[in-house]
């Protein structure tokens, strides 16, 4: 790698035949004592391959770095600016492009891909119900006292490391006990995590806690009730695409699946949605004490409403609300709510690490709102936890999706040919669309501020 400790990656973006590629191939050459990593996306127009997007191919692919599999993608314009798109998981070792560009060592638990090596950070845990990594819930309690207080999610205090973590569920119950908690087994003389991993039907009906799903021939959790008593109800309930009541510590199964007008209409608490092609019979939307953004049903609207956020991770997804909005404002829709209508609730969410007071004209008169810390801005761990989109790396708060990122200098070419002035998708022009998903990218990147190619404080010393 250069002496001066930073990586280099050459992105380049193209959606037609290299003309100049023999260019290209020339300058790569002259840079190649940096030893550049580089990528290669095609941009295609419609979701299938057609002539151009191939010739793009044939002509991009030679410039990448080996193995070209892992390090040329084919996307149409959508996925290109979506969350698991080549731009987003450029950090994420799990990735195709973060394989050869993250940083080793801890990482979000998200980006753990097996059971084993989630195990292995103490921050983390291994979902039985959505067979991935998750963070702990211990590690969002800031003291002691809060910490060894959780018994719901088995919490204790480290010590050493002032941090939270959880211990296994199941482990160190007796005999009585383990039996009679939901998920937990008697085996071999101990208390062990029951798990849904059965192949046959036989084997898997012989748990109580597991049910064969015919359809999908598949052993899973048996019912949305079942949650309540797990580790993580919430995690668990939701994750299953069942409903959680926070306020009766309830998992229901998800109302409203009527696929006939009149029965969705006799439901008290549906209503049939023919805004959407085909119509869907919804809940009927009522502001909760628990999301006072649940009625804004599409991302635009949520994103654009002070507090709200497009919540993807959801399925379907789903408005929801910020944390700060949440802890200081009233639940009802903005602007009749999630304002900071007291001054006792402005000084609160004043004094908060992880939140700061906003302002935002609503019919010429100035409202203001609990708005988050962007990431950078929490300076400790439990202002850092307190937002899903942030992760603490032992010494400064970033941005979850970049927190594999090394110290990189990354140089973005873009190549286009006249299929850029049509329609990509949705989009009505292919410039419009690249620059916006690149302008919304940037816009989340931790920029260092210093330029390009120049040497860092920290390593001229």
């Amino acid at each position: 790698s250069p002496q001066d400790g930073r990586q280099r990656a050459l992105l380049i973006i193209s959606d037609g035949k290299l003309d100049d590629a023999g260019r290209v191939t020339d300058a790569l050459g002259k840079v190649k004592e940096s030893k550049p990593v580089v990528f290669g996306v095609v941009l295609r127009r419609f979701a299938q391959q057609d002539d151009v997007s191939k010739e793009a191919e044939d002509t991009l692919r030679p410039l990448v770095d080996a193995p070209a599999e892992g390090h040329f993608i084919n996307v149409d314009m959508d996925h290109l600016g979506a969350a698991d798109g080549p731009l987003y998981t450029l950090c994420d070792p799990t990735a195709t492009f973060g394989q050869y560009l993250a940083a080793d060592g801890k990482r979000p638990c998200g980006q753990y891909s097996t059971a084993v090596e989630c195990g292995g950070d103490a921050g983390c845990i291994f979902s039985e119900a959505t067979l991935s990594c998750v963070t702990s819930p211990c590690l969002h309690h800031c003291s002691e006292d809060l910490c060894d207080a959780d018994t719901v999610n088995a919490c204790g205090w480290d010590a050493e490391a002032q941090e939270c973590y959880g211990t296994k569920v199941c482990q160190s119950k007796p005999k009585d006990a383990c039996t009679a908690a939901a998920g937990c087994v008697w085996e071999d003389g101990e208390c062990k995590q029951g798990k849904c991993e059965y192949e046959t039907q036989k084997e898997c009906v012989e748990k109580p806690y597991c049910l064969w799903a015919t359809d999908d021939g598949l052993c899973v959790y048996r019912e949305c009730s079942m949650f309540e008593t797990h580790a993580f109800p919430e995690e668990e309930c939701t994750a299953a695409e069942c409903v959680w009541a926070s306020a009766e510590g309830t998992c229901r199964a998800k109302n409203c699946r009527h696929v006939v007008e009149g029965d969705c209409n006799a439901d008290a608490s549906c209503s049939w949605d023919s805004s959407v092609d085909p119509a869907v019979c919804v809940e009927e939307c009522t502001p909760t004490a628990e999301n006072g953004c649940l009625c804004h049903k599409d991302e635009l609207t949520c994103d654009g409403t002070p507090g709200c956020g497009w919540d993807v991770s959801a399925s379907p997804a789903v408005c929801v609300e910020k944390a700060c909005r949440k802890k200081y404002t009233t639940r009802l829709q903005w602007p009749t709510g999630g304002v900071l209508d007291t001054d006792a609730a402005e000084t609160e969410c004043a004094q908060d690490p992880g939140c700061l007071v906003a302002t935002a004209e609503v019919n010429g008169a100035e409202k203001k709102w609990c708005a988050e810390r962007q990431c950078g801005e929490r300076v400790d761990a439990c202002a850092c936890r307190s937002a899903e989109e942030c992760y603490w790396d032992g010494e400064a708060c970033v941005t979850s999706q970049y927190a594999g990122c090394p110290t990189v200098d990354l140089v973005v070419l873009f190549d286009g040919s006249g299929s850029m002035l049509k329609q990509f998708g949705r989009h009505p022009h292919g410039y419009y669309g690249l620059i916006e998903s690149m302008k919304l990218w940037v816009g989340g990147l931790p920029l260092s501020g210093e330029k390009a190619g120049a040497v860092p404080v920290a390593a001229t010393g």
